[in-house]
């Protein structure tokens, strides 16, 4: 019941957010019953109701009528500062994306930005984060990890959101959705005053999608970290090395180990390989390359690395 309890009063704070803001904004998100007989009513003073073919009466607003239009300054800056606190308790509870506990290769409930362009590991993105469905997806993300990696997926989807659904771009195997993606890590965000968000991105590695949890209203996968090659080869060589000092052979996946051995140093070194980057640097110009972070400690922890081996 406190469960329920604490469910109703975030929704509640929800509509209070959507009251706030006004109707410019969202009158035409929302469609209404039949309210009335006449097929329009009409008021030169707000808001004007008419029903389309299917008989459901439709919310439009008069051009330059929305109140907030009137509002000083300080007035703005106290209903976004109501609604920023607003919308910090109704994320108070998300939950992040954990790094692969040792000895695993995935990355379980990765939030997915399907989009119509790529991302390559190494480079960097200012991203401007308009649609509804996106914009709840990075405040979860942010608000749930604290200080730990903020990570996110991101994978191309033909046309973007207006394939989110459709069963030709479904998640798996067999149709025309691509599995593979790049593991994302958001730097620093803003909130704009007219429900944008702002956000620094940077990419860090290559995974493919193995199960998906949920398609709508964004998607949300287990994916499975893919290193380099390169790494790869050395870490199995390591494996096999290792296994040769022993009188019995512990474990016939060798080539499983070197996987997880590649995931963990992969992630320790993200310190050093992406300096972070905050709004104001970005504001001003970055480059697309995420450069090194000098101030980073020259001694990474090598525990997860040897455990994995």
């Amino acid at each position: 019941h406190e469960s329920k309890s604490m469910e109703i009063l975030k929704i509640s704070g929800i509509l209070v957010i959507i009251c706030q803001i006004g109707a410019k904004h969202f009158c035409h998100a929302f469609h209404f019953r039949k309210l009335h007989s006449q097929k329009y009513i009409s008021s030169t003073a707000g808001p004007s109701f008419h029903r389309n073919q299917r008989g459901i009466t439709l919310l439009s607003s008069t051009p330059g009528k929305n109140p907030n239009d009137e509002e000083t300054p300080e007035q703005r800056e106290a209903r976004m500062s109501l609604v920023r606190q607003l919308q910090k308790s109704y994320y108070s509870n998300s939950t992040t994306v954990s790094p692969p506990s040792p000895g695993s290769t995935l990355l379980q409930n990765v939030p997915l930005w399907r989009v119509q362009w790529t991302e390559l590991p190494g480079y960097q993105n200012v991203l401007n984060v308009h649609e509804g469905h996106y914009t709840d997806m990075f405040q979860r993300t942010i608000a749930g990890s604290g200080e730990s990696p903020r990570y996110f997926g991101h994978i191309y989807l033909p046309k973007g959101s207006e394939n989110l659904g459709n069963p030709e771009y479904e998640l798996k195997e067999g149709t025309k959705a691509p599995l593979i993606g790049t593991l994302m890590q958001i730097t620093d965000a803003q909130l704009e005053d007219d429900g944008r968000l702002t956000v620094v991105v940077q990419a860090l590695e290559r995974f493919k999608v193995v199960e998906v949890e949920r398609e709508q209203p964004y998607s949300v996968a287990t994916v499975e970290i893919l290193p380099d090659e390169e790494l790869v080869d050395y870490h199995t060589q390591r494996a096999n090395d290792f296994l040769q000092t022993l009188d019995f052979r512990q474990s016939e996946d060798v080539s499983g180990a070197a996987l997880a051995a590649c995931v963990a140093e992969c992630l320790e070194y993200h310190g050093y390989e992406y300096r972070k980057v905050n709004i104001k640097e970005a504001q001003e110009g970055v480059s697309p390359l995420s450069n090194y972070d000098s101030e980073f400690l020259a001694s990474v922890k090598r525990e997860a690395v040897e455990d994995s081996i």
